[in-house]
């Protein structure tokens, strides 16, 4: 889409041809001012055009007919009262604008861990039957993190990010190492925010080095148990392990049939070893395993259990899936 968000969803609404509900991809740092401006949008008769009386009060955070969650800012979690609140205040007629009634939900630290799953499923059913003049914003950094069920009901819009290369630039200027700054790159959604958050945070390259060794090590299932100890050391990281095996696999896709797309450029040599380690088809077949494992974390599983499937899975079939 060439047009911005917010230009596009002004000609939507100037029209009458928007949507009940938008799934807005951004950086975080971007995501709250852009969910003011979209309820601005949509409140607003001239489509925020202007210096109305709609526009000032949705500015100031003071017009009744926006409701912004999590109601809870501090911990800034969507919860399911936050939705249920939604439910209520969707059926009442709109008392400020006269016209509609908008729900922006900042999402970015609620798309994942205990409850994530249970919100979005209550939200569904406002989806599938929309009140009339009801208009939800859901803003988040990578849209396919929300259930499918949930993007299906929804219209996407992607703000352009910073491509992986400019965030690594980004960070080497500020310091970091050029290995470094790339995987955080990589990790970050093209968020940049997010991206200095991981490279501050020293157990995310302790778990990339973690899921580099178990994918460079030509190892068997024998030595399954020194990875299950070593992802399970520390359980609040296993998610992060998690992600780090899936941006490596697919490097080494990358690596094996186009490497001008690979982004981890210092890591030719591990991507190598990966690329011999682990086929095409059992790279994409542990994608997979990775990903479901992560859901069922996310949904309360248990993690020594899903390190240890996870583990075996993985190493099953990198035998019976060969080159």
């Amino acid at each position: 889409m060439k047009q911005s968000v917010t230009e596009y969803l002004k000609s939507q609404f100037a029209e009458g041809m928007n949507v009940h509900a938008y799934i807005i991809q951004a950086e975080r740092s971007e995501i709250p001012s852009l969910l003011k401006q979209c309820a601005r949008i949509a409140l607003c008769p001239n489509q925020g055009n202007d210096d109305c009386i709609v526009c000032r009060k949705v500015m100031k955070s003071e017009h009744q007919d926006w409701i912004s969650l999590p109601l809870d800012k501090s911990k800034n979690r969507v919860t399911v009262e936050d939705i249920s609140y939604l439910v209520e205040e969707s059926m009442k007629r709109p008392v400020d604008s006269g016209e509609v009634r908008v729900f922006t939900i900042d999402a970015t630290d609620s798309i994942s861990g205990v409850g994530a799953v249970t919100w979005q499923n209550k939200l569904l059913k406002t989806l599938e039957e929309p009140v009339g003049n009801t208009v939800i914003f859901i803003g988040v950094t990578n849209a396919d993190s929300l259930l499918r069920t949930v993007v299906s009901r929804s219209r996407v819009l992607c703000q352009s990010k910073a491509t992986v290369g400019e965030i690594a630039q980004i960070l080497q200027r500020e310091g970091y190492l050029a290995d470094k700054a790339t995987i955080a790159a990589a990790l970050c959604d093209g968020d940049l925010e997010s991206a200095k958050k991981i490279i501050a945070d020293s157990s995310w390259m302790q778990c990339a080095d973690k899921a580099l060794a178990m994918l460079t090590d030509n190892v068997s299932t024998k030595n399954a148990l020194y990875y299950v100890s070593s992802f399970t050391q520390n359980k609040e990281d296993l998610p992060k392990i998690m992600k780090c095996l899936v941006l490596f696999l697919r490097e080494s896709v990358a690596y094996r049939v186009a490497q001008q797309l690979v982004t981890l450029t210092e890591y030719q040599q591990q991507l190598h070893a990966i690329s011999c380690n682990y086929s095409i088809e059992s790279a994409f077949h542990c994608i997979s395993l990775i990903e479901k494992s992560y859901k069922r974390l996310s949904n309360g599983g248990n993690a020594l259990v899903e390190a240890d499937n996870l583990v075996v899975s993985m190493l099953e079939v990198k035998y019976r899936c060969r080159i």
